[in-house]
């Protein structure tokens, strides 16, 4: 593979003639399966996900990196490639800052996988044309983040990316004050909170938190490896109930993603004739 020949950024052909034609298109970033879900459900979900744009009327498009290369939507084949990445992790982490760097190791014939976090989707959605992201939750202002300055790049995204996103508001074992605070000089933020027959007490959440954070500081466990660290520890103490809850969190906010995407749509060809 030559330079001259490689792409940085592959668009499928479906998407690409999606925004073209003003169709509603909703962006899915791929974090969730490649360090969020465990397999066999990070291979499952992305298939559920993008059932539920279709069903709403919506096209999909997963964004990821697949050997080397930035995707906006995919097949499905290369859909479960990535997923199956969860198993033994070899997917790198995809923020805004680390996209040239894993692409930059595609040029050299390194072809990595990564799973683009919220920033990283933001930033390829936008330049694939497309104006909805739904995911799970936001990232944000971490505990301390006052003198540590541990802040997700996802909200500086929303800042200078022309984007609307919807996710049941940031993690909560965030800042959220905070975090919240921060939200109020960037950008269009849609907070879809989670089902009350799926929510989990506050107080439960709290404690389960406070532990999973007490273990990741013990660990020395900071920056982007922080929220992948504290979400495992999470996730061990909830068992099955936080499963069922982030299932059904993520569903919702897509679902409404896509509702978004299709008014947004329906307005401006109104708007056109």
């Amino acid at each position: 593979m030559t330079t001259t020949s490689y792409l940085l950024l592959k668009i499928s052909e479906e998407v690409r003639d999606a925004v073209k034609s003003s169709k509603p298109v909703v962006a899915l970033e791929s974090t969730i399966y490649t360090h969020g879900v465990l397999y066999p459900g990070s291979a499952e979900l992305p298939l559920l996900l993008e059932s539920i744009v279709r069903d709403n009327g919506g096209v999909p498009a997963t964004i990821g990196i697949v050997h080397g290369q930035a995707r906006v939507g995919m097949e499905t084949d290369e859909l479960h490639e990535l997923a199956t990445c969860a198993i033994n992790q070899s997917a790198l982490k995809a923020s805004r800052r680390d996209l040239s760097h894993i692409c930059g190791l595609g040029i050299a014939g390194k072809l990595k996988y990564g799973g683009t976090t919220i920033s990283g989707t933001i930033l390829l959605a936008s330049l694939a044309g497309i104006r909805i992201v739904g995911t799970s939750g936001l990232g944000g202002v971490h505990k301390s983040g006052e003198t540590t300055m541990d802040i997700s790049a996802d909200l500086t995204e929303l800042g200078r990316t022309p984007i609307a996103l919807v996710s049941s508001g940031c993690k909560s074992f965030l800042d959220i004050p905070r975090t919240l605070q921060y939200l109020e000089t960037e950008g269009l933020h849609f907070a879809n909170p989670i089902s009350v027959e799926h929510a989990i007490s506050k107080s439960d959440m709290d404690d389960i938190i406070n532990g999973s954070l007490r273990q990741a500081e013990e660990a020395g466990q900071m920056g982007s490896e922080n929220t992948p660290y504290v979400q495992a520890r999470i996730k061990e103490r909830l068992g099955r109930r936080g499963l069922l809850a982030n299932e059904a969190l993520v569903k919702a906010n897509v679902a409404c993603a896509t509702k978004i995407a299709v008014e947004l749509a329906r307005i401006e060809r109104g708007a056109s004739q």
